[in-house]
Formats: C-alpha cells, sequence, structure tokens
C-alpha cells in the first residue's frame, strides 16, 4: 500500500468512528417519507466548513464541479448529479435546497454547529418520497453514498495537499469495499431503529452493499 493508501486507511476508520446514523419515518402532502440523517464532526472551523461547502472551488476539491447561482433561491449544478434550488441560506449555520435526480425531488438539510475552537459539527438531513427504490436499497442507498462524498471532505480536511479521493477506484479496493460494508450495515441498524423491519433492512442492505462495491450478495 502506498502512502496515500496508509494515509486514506487510517483516516477512513477514523471517519467512520466518529459517524452517528439516524432514519426517520414520516408523511408530507399525504404520502410517506424517509428521512436520513448523518452526524460528524471535523476539525475546522464553522467559517471555513462553510466554505469548503458553499464556494465552486472549494466543493469541487471534495466532491464535485458543480455551477449555477450558490446562494439564496439560487439554482445549481452538480456535475453528473442532482441539481435543484437553494431555500435558506444562513452562513455559517444553515443551508437547504431541493435535490432533483432521475426525474424525482428530495430535499436536503445541512446545519453547523461549532463544538470547540477548531471543530464543528456537521448535521445532514436528506428527505425522500418511499418508493420502490427506497424498498429496495432502503436507507444506505443515500446513506453510504453521502459517507463517501463526507469521507471526500474529511480527507480533503486532514490533507488538503493531497488529490480528492476518487470515489469509484476507492469503492473497488479493500479498504473501500471494508468501509462500504460497515457503512451499510451502520444504516441497516439505524433503519430497524427507525422502526423498519429487520428482514427487509437486511435485504436492503445486502442491495446496497452489492451495488456500491459491485460484489455479488453472496460475496
Amino acid at each position: 500500500m502506498n502512502q496515500r493508501g496508509q494515509n486514506m486507511a487510517t483516516n477512513y476508520d477514523i471517519y467512520q468512528d466518529n459517524i452517528h446514523r439516524t432514519v426517520h419515518s414520516d408523511q408530507m402532502d399525504g404520502k410517506n417519507t424517509r428521512e436520513v440523517v448523518i452526524e460528524s464532526s471535523y476539525d475546522i472551523t464553522p467559517k471555513d466548513l462553510w466554505a469548503d461547502l458553499s464556494i465552486a472551488d472549494r466543493i469541487e476539491k471534495w466532491f464535485a464541479p458543480v455551477t449555477g447561482e450558490l446562494q439564496l433561491h439560487g439554482k445549481y449544478q452538480i456535475q453528473g448529479n442532482a441539481q435543484g434550488t437553494i431555500t435558506t441560506c444562513d452562513p455559517f449555520k444553515l443551508i437547504e435546497l431541493t435535490w432533483d435526480m432521475f426525474g424525482d425531488q428530495s430535499w436536503l438539510k445541512i446545519s453547523l454547529t461549532k463544538e470547540q475552537q477548531h471543530r464543528t459539527r456537521l448535521i445532514l438531513s436528506h428527505r425522500m418520497f418511499h418508493s420502490p427504490h427506497y424498498e429496495s436499497y432502503g436507507s444506505g442507498a443515500t446513506g453510504v453514498g453521502w459517507e463517501m462524498a463526507f469521507l471526500g471532505l474529511h480527507l480533503h480536511i486532514a490533507h488538503p495537499e493531497q488529490a480528492k479521493l476518487d470515489e469509484e477506484e476507492f469503492a473497488y479496493s479493500d479498504e473501500g469495499r471494508r468501509f462500504i460494508r460497515q457503512s451499510s450495515e451502520g444504516w441497516k441498524l439505524a433503519s430497524i431503529a427507525g422502526g423498519e423491519y429487520p428482514r427487509e433492512a437486511t435485504q436492503a442492505a445486502q442491495n446496497t452493499t452489492a451495488f456500491y462495491t459491485g460484489e455479488s450478495q453472496s460475496a
């Protein structure tokens, strides 16, 4: 394993140990919804973390290229990913936006809270309508994806001089597969704690793990 791989292996374990996952069920407009919530802390001030989340040049360093007006009521487009509208913007504290992808709309909320002098807690809430896709893949489809993205953020904060995490390459590495399995298992447990049936949550976690790693469910 090269130095980059050694740093990654150390950092993703530290990052994953710091994750708190919850899943909530509710209703909106008479339809059932699921809310996937990720909480994690970062060794960075709220001001600097806000910049990493709201300035296009900085977002690209850990996530993906983004275009548009990154301000209140502005519309954005993430390359190869979602687009939508920024509905709330409270600097250094809160961002809310619509998340439109593959013809479906969901809702994203990111809040920042100062924990210590140079440490900030980030809480991401992604709310969506219940759907056949959710029945197949559960909370992990969204949760694992965001954990992969925020692992990139964690690595960028810890080692800003290094290249951005290649999520596809990482997902097919031994370290990446272990990360995904642990994340998927965590979302299974969060789903069960949130009231979902264990059998369905377990099958959904297996489907999610297989999707992200490219492995068969029996692997």
